[in-house]
């Protein structure tokens, strides 16, 4: 995680530099903890409107284009707007006003779902990230960080929205009295501080990949069934928990898929597995809200043994997947197949 975030880069060295830490992971983690600090919110949901304001922006994001009077009070917790199709939002930050934009479709009015909530708590925490590289404390605001490669500033944004949106003071002692992640603790953990699973999930990751046995590791995944009754969509991998051991071997799995292409292959003990099959096999037991466990013993070519279970939870077209697996290494190698 620490090379994908800039750790030997202008901009990462500059976040070291500037907050006197050893790596951009956490000179970022200590910034976001000072404010909402500063912010003096005692118990989630984070209020994302006075966070901006803590680094001179505009209170209220503004939604775009469709109805340029209309703006989400996250403040007040206002929750009536015109509604939105289920696409993901973008937002923007202007440098001459300190004004966060949220850009998305709207047709009538309603109110807003838990979904599109989440996700547009998220754009306005990400933009606020943003700030982070600025002084907004002159109209237009003036970089205060060294320009890098754009995609490397949305890391750190995304990096930053998420201890905005799940601040270590709040989330790490819930974390903490858990043994280990599970489906039931990110969607309690996604609901409490209006956040996607994912984002949930990418938090838990976090901090439970140090504290996760050597051979440990666990899936969240997602699949959606088209609403006219055919047309199954690509499983998409929502999250994936790597004891240190098994990420520092290189070991890889659903190689390939969503969120993962960037795990390179490196290393002797690699296992890749098929996100394509552990769904089908899910999709073959009965339907229902919640089904499970699913149970799967693979064999891999360095003579290794990888158990997998599966639970699942249907709601209308989407099935959510929480997946646990263990390695356990054999002496002799066999060829990569299902155990009998």
């Amino acid at each position: 995680m620490e090379d994908r975030l800039g750790g030997t880069s202008e901009l990462g060295l500059w976040l070291c530099r500037t907050t006197g830490a050893t790596n951009p992971r956490k000179a970022l983690a200590d910034r976001c903890a000072e404010l909402i600090a500063a912010l003096g919110d005692r118990h989630p949901p984070t209020r994302v409107g006075p966070l901006g304001q803590l680094l001179g922006l505009e209170p209220g994001p503004r939604v775009r284009p469709q109805i340029p009077r209309g703006m989400l009070d996250l403040t007040s917790g206002q929750t009536y707007l015109r509604s939105f199709r289920p696409i993901r939002p973008e937002g923007s930050l202007d440098l001459e006003t300190g004004v966060i934009s949220v850009q998305d479709r709207a047709d009538q009015f309603r109110p807003l779902t838990f979904g599109e909530r989440a996700r547009m708590r998220f754009t306005c925490a990400h933009e606020i990230g943003h700030a982070l590289f600025y002084n907004f404390n002159t109209r237009p605001a003036r970089r205060s960080a060294p320009l890098g490669p754009r995609l490397e500033e949305e890391r750190f944004c995304d990096y930053a929205a998420r201890h905005f949106l799940l601040p270590a003071a709040w989330i790490e002692p819930e974390f903490a009295a858990h043994h280990r992640p599970s489906l039931a603790l990110l969607r309690a953990c996604a609901a409490r501080y209006i956040v996607s699973l994912r984002v949930a999930a990418a938090r838990a990751a976090e901090w439970f990949a140090p504290r996760l046995a050597a051979n440990d590791f666990y899936l969240l995944s997602r699949v959606t069934t088209n609403a006219a009754g055919g047309g199954v969509k690509k499983p998409r991998c929502l999250g994936v928990f790597l004891s240190n051991r098994l990420r520092s071997e290189g070991v890889s799995f659903l190689r390939g898929y969503q969120g993962l292409a960037g795990v390179k292959r490196v290393g002797v003990r690699v296992h890749d597995w098929s996100l394509n099959e552990l769904h089908a096999g899910l999709c073959r037991k009965q339907p229902g809200l919640q089904s499970g466990p699913h149970v799967e013993i693979l064999r891999c070519p360095d003579g290794s043994i990888v158990n997998l279970t599966s639970t699942h939870f249907r709601l209308g077209c989407t099935t959510t997947v929480w997946t646990e697996g263990r390695i356990e290494v054999v002496a002799n190698p066999t060829r990569f197949r299902r155990a009998a």
